[in-house]
């Protein structure tokens, strides 16, 4: 169900009423029927997965507590993240390995379609079975519970991802809602709409158009696509998470901010602090600390440092965890080359800034550059812009090749066609494909009307052969109806 369909806002409009007529104890309950009810309606099988996910991370959960010993915490905790990552692989995946292997799992590659939200609710139980192994809290022992924080459905479409001990105390205390907490939803729903359909939608129109056939257009129409692709993204995403939050509000439950104005990150690093925030702390607290704190990377800086100084030395274990941490978030969005090649993109970039940061530093001082100067602030705001935009390119293409070919133009030939369709490509934004479509629908909808009453006058020919000896007008007409 979509976010900007009529009927999710209807959905909405009776959550809200049946939650605020409910008495406090059972809201829970409202809550989880409700998102049992949203994945129902998005399709049966959504439903198994996520239930899936729910009863093998509870009984992880209910495990890692009886478990005494580290050892065994630390391997039932692997073969659950195991599993449920296992059954995120499968279906993320499959069609990426069946190109790969043609031969043998090219007929599976078109059964696996991606369900509804799992990839945010396996990150948010993950997060949850690894807070228990560290003591953090203790495990649900109510399933019915832990199944709402799961499968809470303002987050299944666009997340974000929850933490348990945030979003699980709102779910079960039932609080109702006031009449700031009503105002302050419809804001965040209106603002998500506006993105999602009067910014991101148009945009989309001439971001599809260039991007489909990026050999027809020059460079500076692929720079407009690409710029416009990123505020595309940005208002789509955002807008979601603006809806999913306000949703929730109404609700009386508060998720975390997913986004901090990201177009204006003054580096790579800090974009990424401001872009899918919940998904960047989830990677920072449950991949990098432990990477980059582990036994195996403490050997390997201790190596590094007899090899390269003590500061490279003690700065390339991070390197390296940053480095594995944007690759698993490049396969994370998508089983292809082009998204490994965006996450390794970077982990480049990030890791080469913390490398020669020093560097850098000597460089502004000798340039006597001040870095309070709205000048240099902007210059750095832009040079984040082209670098992001640069990876969105390769995203957004239909593969590497398209985006390296696009790039290279941009490169190379930075100037615009002369073909009179080109010039003009600007104006696709303001009109939307699907209003054409309907138009030609209309127009063809005209010239069947035209074509029959032109049999019509024939004496009925266009009937079949079958029904050509009726005469009778009024017989005629109830066939017609039929």
């Amino acid at each position: 169900m979509s976010f900007t369909s009529p009927y999710f806002l209807l959905f909405i409009i009776c959550v809200w009423l049946i939650y605020a007529v409910t008495p406090r104890s059972l809201r829970w309950i409202v809550l989880l029927i409700t998102s049992l009810a949203f994945y129902c309606i998005c399709g049966p099988s959504a439903v198994i997965w996520m239930a899936s996910c729910t009863v093998v991370t509870y009984a992880g959960g209910l495990l890692l507590r009886e478990l005494k010993s580290i050892r065994a915490k630390r391997l039932a905790l692997a073969i659950n993240l195991c599993l449920v990552f296992g059954l995120l692989s499968v279906f993320k995946f499959t069609a990426f390995a069946a190109k790969l292997l043609p031969d043998i799992l090219g007929k599976y590659s078109a059964g696996f379609l991606l369900p509804l939200g799992i990839s945010f609710y396996i990150f948010q139980s993950c997060g949850y079975l690894i807070d228990i192994y560290r003591g953090k809290y203790e495990p649900q022992k109510n399933i019915a519970k832990y199944a709402l924080f799961v499968s809470f459905f303002p987050q299944s479409v666009q997340g974000p991802i929850g933490r348990y001990d945030h979003l699980a105390p709102q779910l079960f205390k039932g609080d109702r809602p006031n009449a700031d907490s009503y105002k302050y939803a419809i804001q965040l729903i209106l603002w998500g709409l506006v993105k999602k359909i009067l910014l991101a939608d148009r945009v989309a129109v001439l971001v599809s158009t260039v991007f489909s056939a990026p050999e027809e257009h020059g460079g500076i129409v692929s720079i407009v696509a690409a710029a416009f692709y990123c505020v595309q993204l940005y208002c789509d995403f955002s807008g979601g998470i603006d809806i999913s939050r306000g949703v929730a509000e109404g609700l009386g439950i508060t998720l975390d901010k997913n986004f901090e104005q990201p177009l204006f990150a003054i580096s790579v690093q800090d974009f990424w602090r401001r872009w899918h925030m919940t998904l960047g702390s989830w990677m920072r607290d449950y991949l990098f600390y432990p990477l980059s704190l582990s036994k195996l990377f403490g050997r390997f800086g201790k190596h590094m440092r007899r090899v390269l100084g003590t500061r490279a030395g003690k700065l390339v274990p991070s390197l390296f965890a940053t480095f594995i941490v944007f690759f698993i978030i490049g396969i994370w969005h998508g089983g292809a080359w082009k998204f490994i090649v965006f996450g390794v993109f970077h982990g480049f970039i990030i890791s080469s800034a913390m490398f020669l940061k020093p560097a850098f530093d000597k460089m502004r001082s000798v340039t006597k550059i001040n870095d309070e100067s709205k000048l240099w602030h902007i210059f750095r705001i832009l040079r984040t812009l082209v670098i992001v935009g640069a990876g969105r390119i390769i995203t957004r293409s239909a593969n590497t090749a398209g985006g390296r070919r696009m790039l290279g133009k941009i490169i190379i030939s930075p100037k615009t066609t002369h073909k009179k369709k080109h010039m003009c490509m600007s104006l696709y934004i303001y009109r939307d494909e699907r209003e054409r479509e309907r138009e030609r629908e209309r127009e063809r909808e005209r010239e069947r009307d035209t074509h029959t009453h032109t049999h019509q006058a024939q004496g009925y020919s266009w009937l079949p052969s079958t029904l050509c000896f009726c005469k009778d007008t009024s017989i005629l007409s109830e066939l017609k109806l039929l």
